[in-house]
Protein backbone atom coordinates (compact mmCIF):
# COMPACT_ATOMS: atom_id res chain seq x y z
CA UNK A 1 0.00 0.00 0.00
CA UNK A 2 1.37 3.38 -1.47
CA UNK A 3 1.71 5.73 1.82
CA UNK A 4 -0.54 9.24 1.41
CA UNK A 5 1.42 12.22 1.28
CA UNK A 6 1.92 14.37 4.54
CA UNK A 7 1.01 17.95 4.60
CA UNK A 8 3.57 19.67 7.01
CA UNK A 9 3.72 23.09 9.09
CA UNK A 10 6.56 24.62 10.81
CA UNK A 11 5.78 26.65 13.83
CA UNK A 12 6.58 30.26 13.28
CA UNK A 13 9.35 30.27 15.79
CA UNK A 14 11.43 28.17 13.16
CA UNK A 15 10.71 31.27 10.16
CA UNK A 16 12.43 33.88 11.64
CA UNK A 17 15.36 35.31 10.16
CA UNK A 18 18.51 35.91 12.70
CA UNK A 19 19.94 39.11 12.45
CA UNK A 20 23.91 39.25 12.40
CA UNK A 21 26.17 41.29 15.21
CA UNK A 22 28.37 43.61 13.83
CA UNK A 23 32.02 42.70 14.68
CA UNK A 24 34.66 44.59 16.55
CA UNK A 25 38.46 43.91 17.28
CA UNK A 26 39.46 41.57 19.95
CA UNK A 27 37.22 38.93 19.96
CA UNK A 28 33.62 40.99 20.87
CA UNK A 29 31.10 42.62 19.46
CA UNK A 30 28.44 44.88 19.98
CA UNK A 31 25.03 43.65 21.28
CA UNK A 32 22.76 43.46 18.64
CA UNK A 33 19.12 44.81 18.74
CA UNK A 34 17.60 41.12 18.42
CA UNK A 35 18.01 38.35 21.35
CA UNK A 36 16.68 35.95 19.18
CA UNK A 37 18.28 32.68 18.57
CA UNK A 38 19.26 31.57 15.23
CA UNK A 39 16.92 27.97 13.86
CA UNK A 40 19.52 25.69 14.55
CA UNK A 41 19.31 23.71 18.01
CA UNK A 42 22.66 22.76 19.25
CA UNK A 43 22.98 19.71 21.86
CA UNK A 44 21.80 21.39 25.39
CA UNK A 45 22.32 17.77 27.33
CA UNK A 46 25.94 16.55 27.09
CA UNK A 47 27.70 12.59 27.93
CA UNK A 48 30.83 12.39 29.77
CA UNK A 49 34.61 12.24 28.22
CA UNK A 50 33.29 13.39 24.78
CA UNK A 51 34.21 16.95 23.55
CA UNK A 52 30.98 19.20 22.91
CA UNK A 53 30.45 21.75 21.19
CA UNK A 54 27.85 24.29 23.15
CA UNK A 55 25.98 27.61 23.07
CA UNK A 56 26.36 29.75 25.75
CA UNK A 57 25.07 33.11 26.39
CA UNK A 58 27.39 35.93 26.18
CA UNK A 59 25.31 38.56 27.62
CA UNK A 60 23.19 36.68 30.45
CA UNK A 61 24.56 33.93 33.22
CA UNK A 62 24.09 30.26 32.04
CA UNK A 63 23.93 26.75 34.07
CA UNK A 64 25.20 23.60 34.04
CA UNK A 65 22.97 21.66 35.88
CA UNK A 66 24.36 17.45 36.86
CA UNK A 67 22.90 14.99 38.22
CA UNK A 68 25.29 15.21 41.01
CA UNK A 69 27.35 17.57 43.00
CA UNK A 70 29.50 19.74 40.76
CA UNK A 71 33.36 19.02 42.33
CA UNK A 72 35.11 21.16 39.69
CA UNK A 73 35.65 23.45 36.73
CA UNK A 74 38.56 24.43 34.89
CA UNK A 75 38.36 27.04 32.75
CA UNK A 76 41.39 29.80 31.12
CA UNK A 77 40.31 32.60 33.53
CA UNK A 78 42.02 35.29 31.40
CA UNK A 79 39.33 34.89 29.33
CA UNK A 80 37.49 36.96 31.37
CA UNK A 81 34.94 34.26 32.54
CA UNK A 82 32.59 34.34 35.81
CA UNK A 83 32.11 30.53 37.39
CA UNK A 84 30.12 29.68 40.70
CA UNK A 85 29.42 26.24 41.85
CA UNK A 86 26.49 25.80 44.11
CA UNK A 87 25.86 21.93 44.65
CA UNK A 88 24.52 20.61 41.45
CA UNK A 89 24.48 24.00 39.60
CA UNK A 90 27.21 25.75 38.30
CA UNK A 91 26.69 28.98 36.34
CA UNK A 92 28.79 30.81 33.60
CA UNK A 93 29.46 34.19 33.12
CA UNK A 94 31.29 35.90 30.06
CA UNK A 95 32.96 39.35 31.41
CA UNK A 96 31.81 42.28 29.25
CA UNK A 97 33.86 44.98 28.16
CA UNK A 98 33.22 48.79 28.01
CA UNK A 99 34.61 50.32 24.95
CA UNK A 100 33.76 54.07 24.89
CA UNK A 101 29.86 54.32 24.93
CA UNK A 102 30.05 50.65 23.76
CA UNK A 103 29.39 47.71 25.58
CA UNK A 104 31.12 44.71 23.76
CA UNK A 105 31.00 40.52 24.25
CA UNK A 106 32.91 37.89 24.04
CA UNK A 107 33.12 36.01 21.05
CA UNK A 108 36.08 33.61 21.47
CA UNK A 109 35.23 29.71 22.26
CA UNK A 110 36.34 28.74 26.03
CA UNK A 111 36.88 25.17 26.85
CA UNK A 112 35.66 23.80 30.10
CA UNK A 113 36.47 20.84 32.24
CA UNK A 114 33.70 20.11 34.69
CA UNK A 115 34.01 17.22 37.20
CA UNK A 116 30.73 15.89 38.21
CA UNK A 117 30.14 12.92 40.50
CA UNK A 118 33.04 10.21 39.04
CA UNK A 119 32.80 11.80 35.60
CA UNK A 120 34.64 14.30 33.69
CA UNK A 121 33.09 16.34 30.98
CA UNK A 122 34.85 18.57 28.53
CA UNK A 123 33.04 21.22 26.95
CA UNK A 124 33.57 23.80 24.00
CA UNK A 125 31.64 26.93 24.50
CA UNK A 126 30.92 29.42 21.52
CA UNK A 127 29.54 32.67 23.03
CA UNK A 128 26.84 33.89 21.22
CA UNK A 129 24.21 36.81 21.95
CA UNK A 130 21.49 34.48 22.60
CA UNK A 131 19.56 34.20 26.25
CA UNK A 132 20.73 32.77 28.59
CA UNK A 133 21.58 28.87 28.68
CA UNK A 134 20.50 25.71 30.27
CA UNK A 135 23.75 22.74 30.02
CA UNK A 136 21.81 19.20 31.36
CA UNK A 137 25.50 16.75 31.78
CA UNK A 138 23.99 13.94 31.72
CA UNK A 139 24.99 10.70 33.53
CA UNK A 140 22.08 8.22 32.71
CA UNK A 141 21.05 6.70 29.02
CA UNK A 142 24.36 7.32 27.64
CA UNK A 143 24.49 4.82 24.68
CA UNK A 144 21.17 6.40 23.37
CA UNK A 145 21.70 9.90 23.66
CA UNK A 146 25.13 8.93 22.06
CA UNK A 147 23.45 7.64 19.07
CA UNK A 148 20.50 10.17 18.62
CA UNK A 149 23.10 12.71 18.66
CA UNK A 150 24.91 10.92 16.04
CA UNK A 151 21.62 10.93 14.14
CA UNK A 152 21.11 14.08 14.05
CA UNK A 153 24.28 15.90 14.01
CA UNK A 154 24.56 19.07 12.49
CA UNK A 155 20.78 19.26 11.13
CA UNK A 156 18.80 22.28 11.67
CA UNK A 157 15.82 22.23 14.06
CA UNK A 158 13.32 22.07 10.93
CA UNK A 159 15.00 18.84 9.32
CA UNK A 160 15.15 17.18 12.70
CA UNK A 161 11.30 17.89 13.46
CA UNK A 162 10.58 16.88 9.39
CA UNK A 163 13.27 13.49 9.95
CA UNK A 164 11.50 12.40 13.03
CA UNK A 165 7.99 13.06 11.52
CA UNK A 166 8.82 10.54 8.48
CA UNK A 167 10.23 8.17 10.63
CA UNK A 168 7.23 8.11 12.67
CA UNK A 169 4.89 7.88 9.48
CA UNK A 170 6.70 4.47 8.09
CA UNK A 171 6.60 3.62 11.82
CA UNK A 172 10.45 3.10 11.49
CA UNK A 173 11.69 4.95 14.74
CA UNK A 174 15.33 4.58 15.42
CA UNK A 175 16.48 2.37 18.36
CA UNK A 176 17.42 4.68 20.27
CA UNK A 177 14.42 6.46 21.04
CA UNK A 178 12.24 6.00 23.49
CA UNK A 179 8.32 4.93 22.13
CA UNK A 180 5.67 5.20 24.27
CA UNK A 181 2.67 3.34 23.22
CA UNK A 182 -0.61 5.02 24.49
CA UNK A 183 -4.35 4.77 24.26
CA UNK A 184 -6.06 7.89 25.14
CA UNK A 185 -8.86 9.64 23.79
CA UNK A 186 -8.92 13.41 23.96
CA UNK A 187 -12.40 15.68 23.89
CA UNK A 188 -11.35 18.68 22.34
CA UNK A 189 -12.93 19.14 19.26
CA UNK A 190 -16.91 19.03 18.58
CA UNK A 191 -16.47 17.36 15.07
CA UNK A 192 -13.48 15.18 15.46
CA UNK A 193 -12.93 11.71 17.73
CA UNK A 194 -8.93 12.26 18.49
CA UNK A 195 -6.49 9.74 20.23
CA UNK A 196 -3.40 9.99 21.50
CA UNK A 197 -1.68 6.64 20.36
CA UNK A 198 2.16 6.96 21.02
CA UNK A 199 4.71 9.10 22.17
CA UNK A 200 8.42 9.15 20.62
CA UNK A 201 11.32 10.94 22.98
CA UNK A 202 14.52 11.42 21.36
CA UNK A 203 16.68 11.81 24.32
CA UNK A 204 19.57 14.22 23.91
CA UNK A 205 18.21 16.25 21.32
CA UNK A 206 15.17 17.29 23.12
CA UNK A 207 12.63 16.39 21.09
CA UNK A 208 9.06 14.68 21.20
CA UNK A 209 6.83 13.65 18.54
CA UNK A 210 3.08 12.83 19.59
CA UNK A 211 0.69 10.68 17.29
CA UNK A 212 -3.04 11.08 16.94
CA UNK A 213 -5.27 9.48 14.91
CA UNK A 214 -8.77 11.55 14.27
CA UNK A 215 -11.70 10.58 12.26
CA UNK A 216 -15.03 12.52 12.58
CA UNK A 217 -17.91 12.14 14.91
CA UNK A 218 -21.47 10.24 14.28
CA UNK A 219 -23.11 12.43 12.26
CA UNK A 220 -20.90 14.56 10.86
CA UNK A 221 -20.24 15.28 7.36
CA UNK A 222 -16.71 15.94 5.46
CA UNK A 223 -14.48 17.97 7.20
CA UNK A 224 -11.64 19.91 6.06
CA UNK A 225 -8.59 19.79 8.95
CA UNK A 226 -5.90 22.47 9.28
CA UNK A 227 -2.80 22.08 10.74
CA UNK A 228 -3.45 24.94 13.29
CA UNK A 229 -6.03 23.28 15.05
CA UNK A 230 -3.83 20.63 16.55
CA UNK A 231 -1.26 23.37 18.45
CA UNK A 232 -3.22 23.81 21.50
CA UNK A 233 -2.31 23.56 24.97
CA UNK A 234 -3.75 20.49 25.31
CA UNK A 235 -1.18 18.74 22.99
CA UNK A 236 1.82 20.84 22.74
CA UNK A 237 3.73 23.54 24.96
CA UNK A 238 7.07 24.09 22.37
CA UNK A 239 5.56 23.43 19.23
CA UNK A 240 8.10 22.65 15.90
CA UNK A 241 6.31 21.77 13.79
CA UNK A 242 2.39 19.33 12.52
CA UNK A 243 1.74 17.28 10.26
CA UNK A 244 -1.41 15.82 9.05
CA UNK A 245 -1.56 12.84 6.67
CA UNK A 246 -4.79 13.69 4.82
CA UNK A 247 -6.65 17.02 5.37
CA UNK A 248 -9.93 16.12 3.89
CA UNK A 249 -11.40 13.78 6.22
CA UNK A 250 -13.95 11.74 5.02
CA UNK A 251 -16.90 10.34 7.42
CA UNK A 252 -15.75 6.80 7.79
CA UNK A 253 -11.99 7.61 7.37
CA UNK A 254 -9.08 8.31 9.65
CA UNK A 255 -6.14 10.67 9.51
CA UNK A 256 -3.02 10.42 11.53
CA UNK A 257 -1.83 13.90 12.84
CA UNK A 258 1.98 13.81 14.32
CA UNK A 259 3.14 17.10 16.67
CA UNK A 260 6.62 17.82 17.06
CA UNK A 261 7.89 19.45 20.05
CA UNK A 262 11.33 20.89 21.83
CA UNK A 263 11.70 20.64 25.31
CA UNK A 264 11.20 24.04 26.42
CA UNK A 265 14.41 25.92 27.69
CA UNK A 266 15.42 25.06 31.57
CA UNK A 267 12.63 22.17 32.14
CA UNK A 268 14.57 19.49 33.00
CA UNK A 269 13.88 16.23 31.02
CA UNK A 270 12.51 13.80 33.68
CA UNK A 271 9.75 16.77 34.23
CA UNK A 272 8.98 17.00 30.83
CA UNK A 273 8.33 13.74 29.86
CA UNK A 274 6.12 12.89 33.42
CA UNK A 275 2.57 11.99 32.95
CA UNK A 276 -0.06 12.98 32.82
CA UNK A 277 0.46 16.62 31.67
CA UNK A 278 -1.06 19.77 30.59
CA UNK A 279 -4.81 19.11 29.48
CA UNK A 280 -4.13 15.07 28.62
CA UNK A 281 -6.05 12.57 30.50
Amino acid sequence: MTPRPLTLMLAAALLGSTLAAPAAADGFAEKPRTDQPDAHHWPTTVLPEITTRIRLSSTDVNRLVCSEDIRDLTFSQEKGIEVRIVGKNAFIKFTAVRQGNRTLYSETPSEFFVVCGQSVYNLVSIPEQIPAQVVQLSSGQGERVRQNLALFEGLPLERKALRLIREAYADAPAASYLVRPLRRDLDLFAELELRLVREILVEGEGLRLRELVARLRPGQPGLRLKEQMFLRTELVDNPVAVAVEELLLQPGETTRIFVVEIKPQGEEWSRWTAQPRGGLP
